[in-house]
């Protein structure tokens, strides 16, 4: 990150490195209107106005550029109820969970590949009556 290894940020650099971390994380947190450009996020952070964020100036995005499996799972959290909560109430119904079981389905069993399709492939389908 520290490209010219001042052990410092610049704004180039919280740019290229730091900040498209932070984005991703705070783009999915809220709506992607509301995440502070670039700019916006360094000023805030740069609290001695040098220009320059220290690791003790990044110390609010820690969370962002390392986050940890609470931080995971808030996240992940915050996917399946923007998925599955229909009336957007907050809260998640048994009706609202089986009506979007695959949501959670793959949440668990996550597959590289394409979804198979075991219906066009006549080795996995057997009609025995």
């Amino acid at each position: 990150m520290d490209d010219d290894d001042d052990g410092k940020l610049n704004l180039d650099e919280f740019k290229r490195h730091a900040y498209e971390i932070y984005k991703s994380y705070a783009d999915f947190e809220n709506s992607p209107a509301l995440t502070p450009t670039a700019e916006e996020k360094f000023a805030e952070l740069d609290i001695d106005k040098d220009e320059k964020v220290c690791i003790k100036e990044l110390k609010p995005l820690l969370s962002y550029l390392h986050p940890g499996e609470l931080f995971y799972a808030k996240y992940f959290t915050r996917h399946l109820m923007r998925e599955a909560d229909d009336n957007k109430d907050g809260y998640l119904t048994l009706e609202e969970m089986l009506n979007h079981n695959s949501i959670f389905y793959n949440s668990l069993y996550e597959d590289d590949d394409e979804e198979y399709d075991y219906e066009d492939d006549d080795d996995h389908y057997h009609d025995d009556l």
